[in-house]
């Protein structure tokens, strides 16, 4: 003869032998104890975030800011040096027309934030003394507060 054991359980009433509920109790636990791996967010995909953040705020002060970013992250990619980018630069700076020295100093404070970023954690000095230039200090301390939040920014 089996002994018959009644349970309620969050209001429903159960029956069944020991072993029963023990393995009924068992699939519960499991079902309940069930971890969920967590989400890691490698190197390389925090760089894509931050250099598509980098080029949609750049673009936002200099039309083919966007360009420029992507250029600098093909030469980070393919390990060539600044000289490929000289056109570039000069299009975008436009020396002639109305601005050109706003644009080249913001153009030289994104080179700056580049290099502090992707090459060596050199000129943090030149890019803090940005956040405080008429021309880029906007753009430079949208920079900085994004690369303190990401940890990129080194005390």
């Amino acid at each position: 003869m089996t002994a018959t054991i009644q349970l309620v359980i969050n209001g429903n009433e159960v029956q069944g032998t020991a072993s029963q509920l023990a393995q009924l109790l068992g699939i519960i636990s499991d079902t309940m104890g069930q971890k969920v791996a967590p989400v890691t967010i490698t190197q390389e995909e925090k760089s894509v975030k931050f250099v598509e953040f980098f080029g949609a705020t750049l673009e936002t002060y200099i039309k083919g800011g966007k360009l420029f970013v992507s250029e600098l992250n093909k030469l980070r990619h393919q390990g060539n040096d600044y000289r490929a980018m000289i056109r570039l630069y000069h299009d975008l700076v436009d020396a002639p027309t109305e601005g050109w020295a706003k644009r080249r100093k913001l153009l030289l404070t994104t080179s700056a934030i580049w290099r502090y970023t992707f090459k060596t954690k050199k000129g943090k000095y030149q890019i803090a003394a940005d956040t405080s230039c008429d021309d880029c200090g906007e753009f430079a301390k949208s920079m900085v507060e994004r690369m303190i939040a990401e940890k990129l920014w080194v005390a």
